[in-house]
């Protein structure tokens, strides 16, 4: 009787390996989702910052222009000053071939040191620029006839107003616009001696 329960229990077990070996193998299917890349977010905040930080390359500018004038002028009371040694505030006015309420585009620089009485100044830093026309050499800062929308699209909604117009601004430089119908017609970019922008402050230097 042991004999045939041994028997009887090695052959069930032979023929379920039997069974098995014959089942179908279920391939093993690898699942891929694909996901739409993640959209990069553009801060307006840091493009407006890194704008104003680098308003244009001056010296590149002042060599394509043919003709302009050169004047001392006083060091406004707003404007960034280094308090360095043998230094002076000069104005250039450049003409334009299209004239809007003024006929030049003005821009002042700080200039000190031996070239400060040069055109060619390597020293010299932007403090103003007043922009009435507009000017392809201005390139990205020809923002004359942009619209209120084209500017909140680049540099964001964070901005004040004034009466008749918007003022971009970060740290100690600003970007005062005035607008008509909602379109730029002049601007001015200055960098300051102070932080602390308000609408107060902004009124004094537009006054």
């Amino acid at each position: 009787m042991i004999k045939v329960a041994v028997l009887t229990i090695l052959f069930l077990s032979f023929l379920s390996c039997k069974i098995a070996t014959k089942k179908e193998t279920v391939p093993v299917q690898t699942v891929i989702n694909f996901q739409e890349p993640d959209t990069v977010l553009v801060d307006k905040y840091s493009v407006l910052a890194s704008f104003l930080k680098q308003p244009f390359y001056l010296r590149a500018y002042k060599a394509k222009m043919d003709m302009f004038t050169t004047t001392f002028t006083r060091n406004p009371e707003y404007a960034f000053n280094p308090k360095l040694n043998d230094s002076i505030y000069y104005s250039y006015n450049f003409p334009t071939k299209k004239t809007g309420p003024k006929k030049v585009n003005e821009i002042i620089v700080f200039k000190y040191g031996a070239n400060k009485h040069r055109y060619v100044d390597e020293s010299e830093i932007l403090i103003e620029m007043r922009i009435f026309n507009p000017d392809p050499d201005l390139e990205k800062w020809n923002l004359i006839g942009l619209s209120q929308k084209e500017l909140e699209s680049k540099f964001g909604t964070k901005y004040l107003h004034f009466k008749g117009g918007i003022v971009f601004y970060h740290e100690n430089r600003v970007l005062i616009l005035e607008l008509k119908k909602s379109l730029v017609t002049s601007y001015r970019y200055i960098k300051l001696n102070k932080k602390r922008i308000d609408l107060d402050f902004i009124e004094q230097i537009t006054s």
